[in-house]
């Protein structure tokens, strides 16, 4: 998933910093700050990756009672 989640009302994906020349995988809520949740990754690929890890990761934590509870 790299992309808006509507669950979590959360953006995950890939972010390019360029004064490091490295990707960092990044969540941003609604406020629009991004939160660093991963990294840095010499590929986007690795960033999207953990993006996509971390995304999985708050939808199980948040099943039973937490979001959309």
């Amino acid at each position: 998933m790299n992309g808006y989640c509507k669950t979590l009302s959360a953006f995950f994906g890939p972010q390019f910093d360029p004064n490091e020349r490295m990707w960092f995988a990044i969540k941003v809520y609604r406020d629009g700050n991004p939160i660093e949740i991963g990294g840095p990754f010499e590929t986007e690929d690795e960033a999207e990756a953990c993006a996509n890890a971390e995304h999985k990761r708050e939808l199980k934590d948040n099943g039973q009672f937490g979001v959309g509870a």
